[in-house]
């Protein structure tokens, strides 16, 4: 039998009764901040802000549970080095003790280390850790409680956390990421919980291509990553050519899209998206949410709105409902317009809940979509993917 670690009493409780649909936690990460830097740690706060108007609507019947992120252990050396290299993390360690007596260093072009980057990236990816085994945790709950109760539930786990992670690969930190949150997620939950997580797939809808993620897992038949991101934007990887290696050929699907496409195409995606997932037939999902896509974000290029994200959520969710019992997990990754990345989380957390989407922005400020050149891309994807 599968040994679970231990529960937060209060889960326990929620549990006997009826059970929430969404379980989060946020790390802020407050002193892993740069002057300037698009990465900062008010795209956090901001966040938490705009959730309290959102969690206080929530159903009690079926509502949220937070997991404090200060009483949450941070990930072990061990855990990471299921994805990264451990020389990666030597000199991680090494230039955090160098940003001891400075303000920062920057690791790359685009990637800062302050003293706490190091520590509170082990704290985001014990984050991630947590929710995966409050997830399985209540699966096993899901499992002996369903055939007497029609009110327990699955719950979506939602880790807000940085730095982001999905551009770290195994060997460097890249595009304001240390470690990889979403591959550590998947990697753990395999190694702890194979006996009912076997496969898993990945879902990536940040708006710049999550290469590290991609890197991790290119040659493994066990993981699908699945990807919607802008064409020729950072790091210039993602082409739709790019499906796997060896026994993982197949398994990476890559969508680029346009500039200015926006939610139509986000949901053409998705039917593309949604054919390969069921297909792979995983026992878990983890998605790495971007919310750069936005229309306002400064780092982007596309036309995604508030109402694009709530769509996109409720599909994932009710898809991992239907393939794994609803074992699936959130991760945030980009978004740099704090108001749109702030809205656009809030219209995830009702999606997950039930609520009704609440977009702000007039639909008067998005421009046409560039539709024939989207088509030519998911006509292209069909045909590499056979779907």
């Amino acid at each position: 039998m599968q040994s679970y670690p231990q529960s937060p009493r209060r889960l326990l409780a929620a549990a006997s009764h009826s059970s929430p649909r969404l379980i989060y936690s946020l790390n802020q990460s407050a002193v892993h901040d740069w002057p300037g830097h698009p990465e900062t740690a008010d795209r956090v706060a901001c966040i938490e802000k705009e959730l309290a108007r959102v969690l206080s609507a929530s159903d009690p019947r079926h509502g949220h549970l937070e997991l404090p992120a200060s009483a949450i252990q941070p990930a072990s050396l061990e855990d990471v080095l299921l994805v990264h290299d451990e020389r990666y993390l030597a000199a991680l360690q090494d230039k955090a003790s160098e940003a001891m007596s400075v303000s920062g260093v920057m690791l790359d072009e685009s990637t800062y280390l302050t003293r706490s980057t190091y520590m509170d990236s082990l704290a985001s990816a014990g984050v991630v850790k947590s929710m995966v085994d409050e997830i399985m945790r209540a699966n096993a709950l899901y499992e002996s409680c369903s055939k007497t109760s029609d009110d327990y539930i699955v719950p979506t786990g939602f880790a807000l956390v940085r730095p982001p992670g999905h551009h770290a690969c195994p060997a460097r930190p890249m595009g304001f990421c240390i470690v990889n949150n979403a591959a550590v997620a998947t990697r753990y939950v395999q190694q702890t919980y194979g006996d009912v997580v076997k496969r898993v797939a990945i879902i990536d809808f940040d708006v710049h291509h999550g290469n590290g993620t991609q890197d991790v897992f290119y040659n493994d038949d066990s993981v699908l990553f699945v990807s919607t991101h802008m064409s020729g934007g950072f790091p210039g990887t993602g082409k739709i050519s790019e499906t796997g290696m060896g026994a993982g050929i197949g398994t990476t699907l890559n969508i680029e899209l346009p500039g200015d496409a926006g939610h139509i195409a986000a949901m053409d995606s998705w039917d593309l998206m949604e054919a390969k997932i069921t297909a792979f037939e995983p026992d878990f999902v983890v998605v790495s949410a971007g919310y750069d896509a936005h229309l306002f974000d400064p780092l982007g290029g596309l036309q995604y709105s508030t109402t694009t994200y709530y769509e996109l959520t409720k599909r994932i969710v009710a898809l991992s409902a239907t393939l794994c019992q609803g074992r699936c997990m959130m991760v945030l990754e980009g978004g740099y317009h704090l108001d749109a990345l702030a809205v656009s989380v809030a219209d995830s957390f009702r999606a997950i809940l039930g609520q009704e989407s609440v977009d702000p922005h007039s639909k008067e400020l998005y421009r046409d979509e560039p539709r024939d050149k989207v088509r030519a891309v998911l006509d292209e994807v069909r045909r590499i993917h056979e779907l």
